[in-house]
């Protein structure tokens, strides 16, 4: 018969633990004692009482000293006594429990994902540190664009607690995007710029849809559209397509170009209109010069008249 005892069947990491194995039957000539910890390297001796003093060293929740008779002879194991220890020790963060940063999609349901390690069980809650914003690591929530930033993760148990920063990004799919363009309506020969953007997370890519045979500059990683000479066939619609890994969107813009003819056949009426008034009135001075020179012949009111641009028949003198 073999008896077992230990100092303490729970202890603190670094706290040390006295493993006393003592052969209460039988003699130590015919047999050996050891004892070990978790199946680690045994200490043995050939007497009827071994003492070990377990210094506790490895962060695991139970530990399980063993103390063991052997036949000396062949060495074979008579007996086995076991007790188990129970270590306690403070939180500790992990890359695989906790990383040092996080991306979060908006509108999905999350956890948090930071735990630590630690015995007994920690109880983490992490803070956003500019917006006080405390969120527990074991309850689900809705990830919104203002939950980025840089979080204060604390796990705290009996015997100690561990902080550590935490960086969280929460992506999120294109916005409709704005489309800005330099003037919608142009002449032939012009020149227009329109320019699109959209806020998303990871930044959207983007891309146009024009119209037939348009000649245009992409800038700005296509995000800006330039016509440096406006034709025909830049008129139409151009819309922007803008795409990330967690969706899309589009907005058309219309572009009106005119040819110029109408304003052409404007101006030429004008010209007409004009050159029109111009040709009466100097038909209108020749007549009034005619009769005039004839004021010698006949009577008629010529200041009066031409001025009304009334031409009368001249009045014939008989006497």
């Amino acid at each position: 018969m073999v008896k077992l005892t230990v100092s303490s069947n729970v202890a603190n990491l670094s706290d040390t633990v006295t493993a006393d194995c003592k052969l209460i039957q039988g003699t130590s000539d015919n047999f050996d004692l050891s004892i070990s910890v978790d199946g680690g390297e045994a200490k043995t001796e050939e007497s009827p009482d071994l003492t070990e003093n377990i210094t506790i060293t490895r962060r695991k929740p139970n530990l399980t000293v063993t103390c063991k008779i052997i036949i000396r002879d062949n060495k074979k194991e008579l007996l086995t006594k076991e007790e188990t220890l129970t270590v306690h020790y403070p939180p500790e963060f992990s890359e695989s429990l906790c990383p040092d940063s996080i991306v979060w999609v908006e509108g999905n349901e999350r956890l948090f994902g930071c735990r630590s390690e630690g015995n007994p069980t920690p109880e983490e809650k992490c803070t956003l540190d500019l917006a006080n914003l405390p969120l527990q690591t074991t309850t689900t929530f809705s990830a919104e664009r203002n939950m980025s930033g840089i979080y204060t993760c604390q796990a705290s148990n009996l015997i100690g607690t561990m902080n550590k920063s935490v960086e969280v990004t929460v992506q999120y799919p294109p916005e409709i995007p704005t489309v800005d363009i330099s003037t919608a309506s142009i002449s032939v020969g012009g020149f227009v710029n329109i320019t699109c953007h959209s806020d998303a997370l990871p930044p959207p890519t983007y891309s146009w849809e024009i119209p037939p045979h348009a000649q245009v500059d992409f800038f700005k990683d296509n995000r800006s559209i330039t016509i440096r000479e406006a034709s025909l066939y830049h008129n139409g619609t151009y819309t922007c397509h803008v795409k990330n890994k967690h969706g899309n969107s589009s907005t058309p813009q219309n572009l009106e170009v005119k040819s110029g003819d109408k304003d052409n056949t404007t101006s030429l009426t004008i010209l007409g209109f004009v050159g029109g008034a111009i040709l009466v009135a100097i038909i209108i001075g020749v007549i009034c010069y005619f009769y005039h020179q004839r004021d010698k012949k006949g009577f008629y009111p010529v200041e009066q008249n031409c001025n009304s641009g009334e031409i009368p028949m001249p009045e014939i003198n008989t006497a």
